[in-house]
Parts: C-alpha cells; structure tokens; sequence
C-alpha cells in the first residue's frame, strides 16, 4: 500500500453517498469534464459544492457588512488616525480638495 492509498482510503471513509437528479445534456457535460479534468464525477460535485457554499458565505458576510454600515455609516474622519499611522495623505474636508 502506498502512502496515497491510505489517504484516500481515510477520505472515503468519512464520505456519505447520496442520490440527485440533473438533467441529461447537464449530466453530459459533467461526464465530458470529468473526464476531461481525471476526476470523478463525485470530485467535481464536491469541488462545485465547496466552491458554491464560499460563494454563498462572502455573498452573506457582505451583506451583513452593507447592513452594519448602513445601520451606522462611517464618520467623515473616522479612519484619519489610521491613515495618518500609515503615512497616507487624507482628504483636505475644508477646501473639498485632497491637495
């Protein structure tokens, strides 16, 4: 036994089947670029599926980011202190100019 086998074998162990329904042409293209690609079809459902539910979780960590600042916008200078510490040039609020 090599030492990928047992990997995988600890991979597939952890693993629970399940049965879904797609539709032909869709299922044909999974097949094309499974093939394509050397997986499995199993990899490339639990590949989408990773990358689906990431997806999901910025979409709602943003959302929740654009109700916090809507609920409480930041302050005109809020952030000067922060910028000043990095050596940043800020906005000139008194002439409308930031030179």
């Amino acid at each position: 036994m090599q030492s990928g086998d047992s990997i995988c074998y600890h991979r597939a162990h952890n693993m629970k089947t399940i049965s879904i329904t797609i539709d032909e042409p869709l299922l044909q293209r999974l097949d094309q670029a499974a093939r394509d690609a050397h997986k499995t079809r199993s990899d490339l459902f639990r590949m989408a599926l990773s990358e689906w539910l990431a997806a999901a979780r910025r979409r709602q960590l943003a959302a929740e980011d654009r109700a916090g600042y809507a609920s409480q916008p930041v302050g005109l200078n809020e952030f000067d202190g922060l910028i000043n510490a990095q050596g940043v040039d800020t906005w000139d609020t008194s002439e409308g100019s930031r030179w």
